[in-house]
């Protein structure tokens, strides 16, 4: 009987902790499946820019490969010397 008098203190601390620790997880849970939904971020026009951008600086390094490719980039002086 004492040691169930001397564990009811140090159950319910246990317990506490227990409880505690499943809220601390659910508020954790609750802010992940969130996420920044309500923060100011970025527009969807600034996305669509981005993504033209990029497509376009992808497209004109291709033209850039395939005008080496066939040589048709400009030509070259030749010389690494100065000439008038």
């Amino acid at each position: 009987m004492f040691m169930l008098a001397a564990l009811g203190p140090e159950m319910e601390r246990i317990k506490r902790l227990y409880k505690l620790a499943v809220f601390g997880l659910v508020l954790f849970g609750i802010g992940l499946l969130a996420g920044c939904s309500g923060a100011p971020g970025v527009t969807v026009k600034e996305v669509d820019q981005r993504h033209y951008r990029a497509i376009h600086s992808n497209w004109l390094m291709f033209q850039d490969d395939i005008d080496s490719i066939l040589l048709l980039d400009s030509p070259s002086r030749l010389t690494p010397l100065y000439t008038r």
